[in-house]
């Protein structure tokens, strides 16, 4: 399940902001994962406050009776401000917490399953697939999904790149090019291998839109050690 995140701050009305998924643990809990700053509402390249600020996400699904779509509410005010204000180089742009809505009655496929041991994989990727919810329609290098559903055309998985405006964090990130679009930060990435048909979770996108055009990923096992040994919350 992919879902669009809009945001809402009491009355206001929402606005969409991002992409997010799920995946369960061992013991069948659902972990809601999205990039960090959509949660903390700082910008993770200035380590300031993004434009807009809000207390609550709502996540986009679909009905497991009909197949219509709404929104479940997910409240951040118990977890946003514990959010250590760091660069993405210093600690992973992505968060994971329990989903804490009513999900009882959202048709959810989670990514648990396409997670594997990078550690075993002897080969690279030959491709790389970025499911988001852009903010924009018609986005160059991006084809439409069930709309607002966007996803990048499948792009040859050359991770080979230092983007020279910041520290190389290849410790916590991967960057590839191009560069992503307003709305897919906290867009699972999905890694496809030449001797397999299926593909594999990859790790969580996010990115600027400066000169130096590139997509960051957060390492997927990055992601994994986060739902379990968070290090980007102030003890």
């Amino acid at each position: 399940m992919i879902v669009g995140i809009h945001t809402t701050n009491g009355q206001k009305p929402g606005s969409p902001d991002g992409t997010g998924f799920f995946i369960r643990d061992d013991n069948n809990q659902l972990h809601f994962i999205t990039a960090k700053h959509i949660v903390s509402c700082i910008n993770t390249f200035t380590k300031e406050p993004t434009p807009l600020s809000y207390d609550t996400i709502e996540v986009r699904y679909f009905h497991k009776s009909d197949s219509t779509i709404d929104y479940i509410p997910l409240y951040l005010k118990d977890i946003k401000y514990k959010i250590k204000n760091q660069f993405f180089y210093e600690s992973p742009d992505v968060i994971s917490f329990l989903a804490n809505g009513d999900f009882s009655n959202a048709d959810i496929n989670s990514v648990e399953k396409m997670v594997v041991d990078y550690s075993k994989l002897n080969e690279p990727p030959e491709k790389i697939i970025i499911f988001g919810y852009s903010v924009t329609k018609n986005m160059t290098g991006f084809t439409e999904r069930n709309f607002p559903l966007t996803c990048y055309q499948e792009q040859p998985a050359d991770l080979a790149h230092i983007d020279p405006a910041y520290p190389n964090p290849d410790s916590i990130n991967l960057v590839l090019q191009p560069e992503t679009i307003e709305g897919v930060s906290g867009a699972p990435v999905f890694y496809k291998y030449p001797s397999s048909e299926k593909m594999v979770f990859g790790g969580v996108a996010f990115g600027k839109d400066s000169i130096y055009k590139s997509t960051y990923i957060v390492r997927p096992d990055i992601v994994i050690r986060e739902m379990f040994y968070p290090s980007i919350f102030i003890k």
